[in-house]
C-alpha cells in the first residue's frame, strides 16, 4: 500500500458498507450522515498522510446556546474524563458539540481495523451520549448528575459488541 492510499482506504471502507458519503479529495475529507438510536448526526473523517493520523468527528445535532455553553463544556469534560479513545468537545464560539477520535497508523499502512475502530467509536459514542447533551442543554439538568446517569445506563446494558468487527451496519442507518 502506498502512502497516498490512506484516504482511498477510508472511501473504500465506506463504500464496502454501502454508506453514502461526500468526499473532498483536495482536503482529504469525507462527510456522511448517520441515523442512530438516539439521533441523526454528521460524521467527518480525515486522513493526514503527513503524520499518518486518521481522525473522525461526530457532530451532534444540538447546539448549546450562549447561556448553556458553560454547562455543555462541563458535560464534555465529565464525559471525556477517563476515555481512552476519543473525547467530547464543544466549540465555545458557536456551541457546536461533537465527539472526536483519532489514531496514528503505521507509515503508509492504514488498515481497515484502524478505520473501523476510529469511525466505529465515533458513531457509537456520538449516538450513545447524545441524550446527555439534550438533558443538560434543554432540560436544565446538572452536567455531573447527567454524566453519572448516562455512564450507569451504558454500563448496565452490558451489550456485547464483537471485537474487532463491530456490526455498525445493523446498528446505524444511513441518512
Amino acid at each position: 500500500m502506498n502512502r497516498s492510499s490512506g484516504f482511498n482506504q477510508v472511501i473504500e471502507y465506506f463504500r464496502s458498507h454501502h454508506w453514502r458519503c461526500q468526499t473532498d479529495s483536495a482536503n482529504r475529507l469525507l462527510r456522511a450522515g448517520f441515523r442512530g438510536t438516539h439521533a441523526e448526526f454528521r460524521v467527518a473523517v480525515t486522513v493526514n498522510e503527513s503524520d499518518d493520523v486518521i481522525e473522525a468527528v461526530g457532530i451532534l445535532p444540538i447546539v448549546a446556546p450562549p447561556g448553556k455553553r458553560a454547562q455543555a463544556a462541563e458535560l464534555c469534560a465529565y464525559l471525556s474524563c477517563g476515555m481512552r479513545l476519543g473525547r467530547f468537545e464543544m466549540n465555545p464560539a458557536d456551541g457546536e458539540t461533537r465527539f472526536h477520535a483519532s489514531s496514528a497508523y503505521p507509515s503508509g499502512g492504514l488498515e481497515e481495523s484502524v478505520i473501523q475502530r476510529v469511525v466505529g467509536v465515533t458513531l457509537v459514542m456520538s449516538d450513545e451520549h447524545f441524550p446527555a447533551f439534550v438533558r443538560v442543554i434543554c432540560g436544565n439538568e446538572s452536567p455531573s448528575a447527567v454524566a453519572l446517569h448516562i455512564r450507569e445506563q451504558i454500563c448496565n446494558r452490558q451489550r456485547a459488541v464483537p471485537y474487532p468487527a463491530m456490526d455498525l451496519a445493523a446498528r446505524l442507518g444511513l441518512n
